[in-house]
């Protein structure tokens, strides 16, 4: 039996740029869960800060003189987060290096507002009031 075109017929070839993108979301699945990969790297922030800690690494602040937070010596030491001098520091300085980081309350102002929005329906509510008026729109 000789076997017809249609059983041997291939799918056409995906462009070049569709293969990629489906490259790209392929290893994108291969990825945690975003909680997860915060908390890895928090754990590799700790784990650095104490290799370099304790080889006692340090650079020259690039600032000039007399800048807001230059040290007197102009020498920016690595401090280890790993000891107990290093958990009182993330301790102490953990309200205001959420405070000090201008974007945050906006983001969070906005989530608090989409989530209100969300819950108590007002969201759904304006997307079927849009669609109900574009459909209206086009029938008309």
């Amino acid at each position: 039996m000789s076997t017809s075109a249609s059983q041997t017929h291939r799918p056409p070839k995906k462009p070049l740029f569709t293969r990629f993108l489906d490259g790209v979301e392929y290893l994108g699945n291969l990825l945690p869960h975003p909680i997860t990969l915060f908390a890895i790297f928090c754990v590799g922030i700790l784990v650095l800060s104490g290799i370099a800690g304790y080889f006692e690494v340090s650079v020259m602040d690039p600032r000039p003189e007399g800048a807001p937070g230059r040290a007197a010596d102009g020498v920016i030491q690595v401090v280890s987060l790993l000891n107990g001098e290093g958990l009182r520091l993330i301790v102490t300085n953990l309200v205001t290096n959420f405070t000090g980081f201008a974007p945050l309350g906006t983001v969070l102002v906005a989530m608090l507002g989409v989530a209100i929005a969300e819950h108590s329906g007002l969201l759904s509510a304006a997307m079927r009031g849009l669609v109900w008026a574009l459909l209206s729109a086009w029938l008309l």
